[in-house]
Formats: structure tokens, sequence, C-alpha cells
């Protein structure tokens, strides 16, 4: 009689179903010898036999021949730390570089009776490597199996630690590699930043996929993040929206008008909603808060312009009495009085008050910040009570001719004008020369002016 036991087997954790005789006593996790379709291989039984039975769609692989003798065990051992099976990657390798095909080959396995080789390799693209394998047969004088394998298949083979600090899982006990996507994650509330959410085979981590029907059945009694909720304040039912959603702990955090805080999942109100239902609302809803804003920034305008409201601002004035503007009116007219007293000083010309025109005002001969003109006349080097003929013009001063009343040896002060001094003005050369022969009142070594004849 014949019992169906599971066993695993070969470097790439194949588990299949083997036909086991009755009269081999097996335990869980016995080392035994198994006739598969690539020949013997050392496997590992992994459920008793009549535990698993195989599907509709899985049949026989072969059958259990033995128990593994200890030679048989250090044929494996030789294989997995790759102490025989190096030479042999190394020549594939080289004969693989100089046929100038693009593939690279990771691992490789023997039979038990070293009939036959698999080699495993990884390749960007479907490649013709029927011409390889002969070459490779010729040489090393067996049957040749080149199997192509994809990224999760080549991290199950080389092996790694994954981010948790274990091995990989693919390395150690999962069999069967499912499809995982992205909603997964997305559903579990992690990171969706790629570096985080791969694994060491540059796809998603197949661990997603263990907790991904606890995350799916706790998401029923929870709502969508920004969904609109209804929750209980003080009593009253109040309208919120769920900012923040804990779904392992079962608790929700409600954004109210006047507050934020964390509620049970039970004593939350919501009805399902899909994603793009949930966006929708929250765009109108931020349209309606912005409308508010914008009309309490309007009434808050008015306010301040006295508009619709500013009648009910100036009755909210104090109200000023007769007595207090009589006094403010007298004080305005004494302080109206005195300035026009100052100013009347300042032209020269009595005023009185009654008087109801005002004389015009002289002009100051002093610049604003500048200093006060002197009369003509009036320097030291001038005679007291002299004046100029009208008729008679002043020499305007060019090239080398000094202007009237400069400064000289002669202790002459020179006349103070409001312009500006000319470029060079001391510096340049003046002409008179020292003997008195220029014109009167020039600097230089000659005799002063003489006064003008009465």
């Amino acid at each position: 009689m014949r019992l169906t036991v599971l066993c695993t087997y070969s470097k790439m954790l194949y588990q299949e179903h083997f036909d086991a005789p009755s009269d081999i006593e097996l335990k869980l996790r016995d080392k035994v010898v198994l006739d598969t379709r690539r020949g013997e291989l050392v496997g590992e039984v992994s459920a008793l036999p009549g535990q698993v039975k195989p599907k509709r769609d899985q049949g026989v692989e072969g059958r259990v021949l033995r128990k593994a003798t200890p030679e048989d065990l250090a044929h494996t051992s030789k294989e997995r730390i790759n102490v025989r099976v190096s030479d042999e990657l190394r020549t594939a390798r080289q004969m693989a570089k100089e046929a100038r095909i693009d593939m690279r080959f990771l691992d490789v396995e023997e039979t038990l009776d070293q009939t036959r080789s698999i080699f495993y390799f990884t390749a960007a693209d479907r490649i013709d490597f029927r011409d390889l394998a002969r070459e490779m047969g010729a040489r090393f004088q067996r049957r040749i199996e080149l199997r192509h394998i994809n990224d999760r298949e080549a991290a199950r083979l080389t092996g790694d630690v994954g981010s948790c600090g274990t091995e990989l899982c693919c390395k150690t006990f999962l069999v069967d590699f499912v499809p995982v996507s992205m909603k997964m994650a997305k559903n579990q509330g992690g990171s969706l930043d790629n570096n985080k959410v791969s694994g060491m085979c540059g796809r998603l981590k197949c661990c997603l996929k263990y907790e991904d029907d606890l995350y799916t059945e706790l998401r029923k009694t929870v709502p969508r993040y920004q969904q609109p909720v209804h929750v209980k304040v003080d009593g009253k039912l109040v309208e919120g929206w769920a900012c923040n959603v804990d779904v392992l702990n079962q608790i929700v955090k409600v954004q109210t008008d006047e507050s934020r805080e964390e509620f049970p999942a039970s004593e939350v109100v919501f009805e399902p909603m899909s994603e793009r239902a949930v966006r929708n609302w929250q765009k109108e809803y931020r349209e309606r808060r912005r409308r508010e804003y914008e009309e309490r920034q309007a009434k808050r305008g008015q306010r301040r312009m006295g508009g619709a409201h500013g009648g009910d601002a100036d009755a909210k004035k104090p109200a000023i009495t007769e007595a207090a503007k009589e006094a403010i009116d007298a004080a305005v007219a004494d302080v109206g009085g005195d300035a026009n007293e100052q100013q009347d000083t300042r032209d020269g010309a009595p005023r009185s008050d009654g008087a109801k025109e005002q004389a015009p005002r002289k002009k100051s001969s002093r610049k604003r910040g500048g200093r006060k003109r002197k009369p003509a006349g009036s320097g030291e080097g001038s005679l007291s009570g002299s004046s100029k003929p009208s008729g008679e013009s002043k020499p305007r001063a060019s090239g080398g001719e000094a202007r009237p009343g400069s400064d000289g040896p002669d202790g002459a002060v020179k006349k103070k004008t409001g312009r500006k001094r000319r470029r060079g003005g001391r510096g340049r050369n003046r002409g008179g020369g020292g003997d008195g022969s220029g014109p009167a009142g020039q600097s230089g070594g000659g005799a002063p002016a003489s006064p003008p004849s009465a």
C-alpha cells in the first residue's frame, strides 16, 4: 500500500507530492531520496503521509526511494557550500562570455547519480542558448539543463537578510510566490516609498501579503481617511471628518469646526464611500470654508471702514458737552492769535486783532539751514556809510581777475554770496601781481583801494 507524502526538494524549494512505500516509516523533517523527472535528488518531508492531499490540478511528481544516507547528505552539503561546483560555474561564465551572450549564471545543481547538471541564470531578455548548451554538454560530459529564473527566484538562490533582521522568507519557508500589489501596502497604511516596500529582489515584499486579509477585515469597521462622519459631543450629533484612522487599534481622530478629538470606531457614525466620493466631498468642503472665510473678511472690512455699522459706531462714542466745545474753541482762538502776533512781529508791521486782511509776507533773505547774508559794504575792508553809485556796475571776475571784496594780504574780507564756489576758486592764478597795478579791490600785494571822493 502506498501513501502520498508532501516533500520539498531542490535549491529552488519545489514542493510536490510523492508516493511513499508503506514499509518506510517517515517523520516530519526527515531527509529522503526522491526520484524526480530530473533525476535522483535529496528532499525533505514537509507533511506526514496522508495529512495533505493533492489538489485536482496537482499530480504525483515521483516516488520516495529511501531515507537519505550520510553519503547523500555529504553530497548535498558540498553543493550548498559551493566547494565542488565553483569550477563549473566559472567555466560556464567564461563560455557565455566567449559566445557573447548576455546572461549571468547564479548557481548549479547536480543529481546524486551525477548524470545531469542544472544551471540557473538570469537575463534581461529572452535569449537563444541552444548552441551554448550543446557546447557545455560536450565540455562537462553530461546532460546540461539551463533554466531562466526571475528576480525573486534569484534572491531565493543567493539568500540574504531582510530589513526585519532575519533571513529571507523565500529562502527559509516560503514555497509559492503569490502576487503582491501596491494596494496591499496602501491598505495597511504603510509607506509608499519603493525603497521601503521593496525587498532584496527589487520587487514588493512578500510579507505584505501576510497581514492583508486582517487589514481588509478591520477596514470595514472604520471610515476612510478624510471621510465625513458624525460623532456625539455633549449629547449632540456633530458633523466632522476623519483626519486620522488607526486601523489596528480601531481609533478615529475626528476634526470638527471647534475641536479635534479621538473617538473609538464604535462611536463614529459613517456611511461607506468610495475613494473618489471622499475626494469630491473634501473639495466641496474646502470651497465652502473658503467662502465663509471671505465673508468674514468682508464684514470685518466694512466695520473698519464704517460702512453698514457706521451709525452704531458713532452712537457708541462718548458725547461732548457744550462747555467742553466752548473751551476747545477758546483754546484754538488763543493759539491762532499768538501765532498772528508772532507773524506781525517778524514782518515789522503792527496788526490789530480785529484786522481781516493780512499784509503780504516778506521773503526772508536768509536761506534755510544757511548763514545770514551780509549787506554789501558791511565788511571790514569797506568804509561805513559808503554806497556804490547805481549806474556803476561791478566788474565780473574772469580768467585771472579776482572779484572785489575777496580776501587778500591787505585784510579785506571776501563778500559772502549764496553761489557755490567755482572749481579751483582759490587755487586759480589771480591777475594784478603784487605791485598794485590791478583794479581796486583786487587781491595781491597792491595797496588797498582808496575810497571814492565825495
